[in-house]
């Protein structure tokens, strides 16, 4: 290798001097206020149609939102429904749903949400599609 370890040292320092003007500029975290969701009005209670379908009879189930249980019960049918009375705001709601089936077989459970006011009631309102493939193991 030819020439002065200070040039190369000095070149270094340059070639690194000339990365961190871009390197900060990216990794320079910004924060922006997050919306206050306080002045925001809370959505009100409507009427939401929740139907279960099950591919194995019998079995329970139990239906919670925000830990509050909102429908629990034995199904001795593959689909059972019912209208429950909920905040439904339009980003949506989280529910937790746990079914228990008797014996040690392959089974499916699907459950349909319906907001009061989806597309089919009202035409013009908004529509409410809700799938979501849920993962479970045997304990």
């Amino acid at each position: 290798m030819r020439g002065s370890p200070l040039l190369r040292v000095l070149l270094v320092v340059v070639a690194l001097l000339a990365v961190l003007w871009p390197l900060r500029s990216l990794t320079t975290h910004r924060t922006e206020e997050p919306p206050d969701i306080s002045q925001r009005a809370p959505a009100a209670q409507s009427s939401v149609r929740l139907v279960l379908t099950s591919t194995t009879v019998p079995f329970t189930f139990e239906i919670s939102h925000l830990g509050k249980t909102i429908w629990k019960g034995e199904a001795t049918e593959n689909s059972v429904a019912r209208e429950v009375k909920m905040t439904f705001p339009s980003e949506g709601i989280d529910l937790l749903l746990d079914v228990r089936w008797q014996g040690e077989k392959q089974t499916a459970v699907k459950l349909e949400v319906t907001p009061e006011g989806a597309l089919g009631d009202h035409p013009g309102q908004r529509r409410a599609d809700v799938r979501e493939a849920v993962n479970t193991a045997a304990p």
